[in-house]
């Protein structure tokens, strides 16, 4: 199997043909993107008119909101939603915010993940399923609830070389990672031998200051 950003193809693999081919589409905007394009030009929404703050020294930098989706297209294993999400600006390095979500140091706040992780796919005569692949579904608001960062995209997970240094787990360490243009997501799971499941230890969402300034006429 390949993936390119939000396109999961797989191969026959003597053949080198086409086997199945999924695309994912966030659903923000979703009806605008498929009637307002054409097939030589996508839909761009309007740019988005920031409402200046002279008084909040850390404006755009804080009550963010998350929601997020991991599955595997017939199958959820996580849905979750995360508020007052925010950086220092200590924090803000190599053009990036950094919004962390799951802590490693706070495990009460880990999540268990359901089910085994991988996308089934099904055609008129084959079937499958892509191991340790899932579907991530973010959406990131802006303080006022407004879309601010949104994409739907396959994530492949790989086993980390480093083992797990915390107490309450002694497993495998695995990570999946996605990025674009506006950011990038980086998790770190738990695998538990016992009880044959993950757990996601670490989540944290680096937010490109380009896109901050942009949005909230900042300047980070």
């Amino acid at each position: 199997f390949q993936m390119k950003m939000h396109v999961l193809y797989l191969t026959f693999q003597e053949r080198n043909e086409i086997a199945f081919v999924m695309a994912n589409l966030h659903y923000n905007q979703l009806l605008e993107r498929s009637i307002l394009g054409s097939a030589t030009v996508q839909y761009s929404p309007p740019p988005n008119k920031p409402l200046l703050d002279d008084i909040d020294s850390e404006y755009g930098l804080h009550d963010y909101s998350l929601h997020l989706d991991l599955h595997g297209r017939s199958c959820m294993y996580l849905c979750g939603s995360f508020k007052c999400l925010f950086c220092r600006k200590r924090d803000i390095e190599n053009g990036y915010l950094r919004l962390r979500v799951v802590n490693l140091k706070d495990n009460r706040k880990h999540l268990p993940i359901t089910g085994t992780l991988g996308i089934c796919w099904e055609t008129d005569v084959f079937k499958g399923n892509v191991k340790d692949c899932f579907v991530m579904d973010l959406t990131l608001l802006d303080e006022t609830g407004k879309p601010f960062w949104c994409f739907s995209a396959p994530v492949h997970m790989e086993l980390s070389t480093k083992s797990s240094g915390l107490y309450d787990y002694m497993g495998h360490i695995y990570t999946a990672d996605y990025a674009d243009s506006e950011g990038k997501v980086c998790v770190e799971f738990v695998w538990l031998e016992e009880t044959k499941e993950y757990i996601i230890v670490s989540l944290v969402l680096y937010v490109s200051t380009k896109k901050v300034n942009s949005w909230y006429g900042t300047n980070y």
